[in-house]
């Protein structure tokens, strides 16, 4: 599967997480990028790992507008065709780019924000797959998360409560109750 780097402020540490278990569950090798200011040689090194990696999500937030080296990570990601660019608060994103808003994201993998971003994955050759960088996570494919019924689980209450109310009107209407 896909190598994904996921570059972020630190701020946005815990939302990233989210993202990352996310990935890895789908069964993408994951390359977090904590990034700050960055000395010369760890600037060469995130520069490496964008390089290196098929798909480079950049999540983006206002301390990550504050932050030279992850503008400058999602720049080499955009003009090497592998960057997904993603909003976790009113920030604007870079470059002009349209980013996907995650900014009311909560995890669940059927909403429509995570499927976009998704979709935005650009797609990489297979030999991005392979050892290499450390990856932060390695999963194997899982399931997708669902939390709540949805639609058709609320109908299927209401019809129930209907039925078990109408059902008790009835008993205590022909004297089968009381």
């Amino acid at each position: 599967m896909t190598r994904i780097l996921v570059a972020h402020a630190p701020a946005a540490k815990k939302r990233a997480a989210v993202v990352i278990d996310e990935l890895a569950a789908l069964g993408y090798r994951i390359e977090a990028a904590s990034v700050t200011t960055l000395a010369p040689h760890r600037r060469k090194a995130l520069a490496g790992a964008v390089a290196e990696a098929g798909a480079v999500v950049v999540l983006w937030s206002k301390d990550a507008a504050e932050t030279p080296a992850l503008r400058a990570a999602a720049d080499r990601a955009q003009a090497a065709g592998k960057l997904a660019l993603a909003r976790l608060d009113a920030a604007t994103p870079p470059l002009g780019l349209r980013a996907v808003d995650l900014s009311a994201w909560k995890g669940f993998a059927g909403a429509k924000a995570w499927k976009r971003l998704l979709a935005s994955l650009p797609t990489a050759p297979a030999s991005h797959a392979g050892s290499g960088t450390k990856a932060v996570s390695t999963a194997a494919p899982a399931p997708a998360k669902k939390k709540g019924g949805g639609a058709l689980g609320w109908i299927l209450l209401a019809l129930a409560l209907l039925g078990a109310g109408g059902a008790g009107a009835y008993l205590y209407f022909t004297g089968a109750l009381g």
